[in-house]
């Protein structure tokens, strides 16, 4: 894969890992949902396997502007002119 193609390229590969930090944003085929599951199922893929088995910390971050409730707060905010 091209993450493990980035890592070889500088000396490194996916048991140097420490730390993930992971964006969800809405999936279409998931009527605009995170794929929260199909996240940690590619998660599962890659580390923790009896190859690899190093687990690095991950934390995952949805950024405001897909959130639902963030939609939902801007379309009840007030325009200030």
């Amino acid at each position: 894969g091209k993450i493990k193609d980035l890592l070889a390229a500088e000396g490194a590969g996916l048991g140097d890992v420490v730390m993930m930090r992971v964006y969800l944003v809405g999936v279409p085929s998931n009527d605009g949902k995170m794929d929260s599951a199909g996240m940690n199922e590619a998660y599962r893929t890659f580390f923790g396997t009896p190859e690899q088995p190093n687990k690095p910390a991950r934390a995952t971050v949805v950024p405001l502007s897909y959130s639902a409730s963030a939609r939902a707060a801007r379309r009840r905010a007030p325009v200030l002119r």
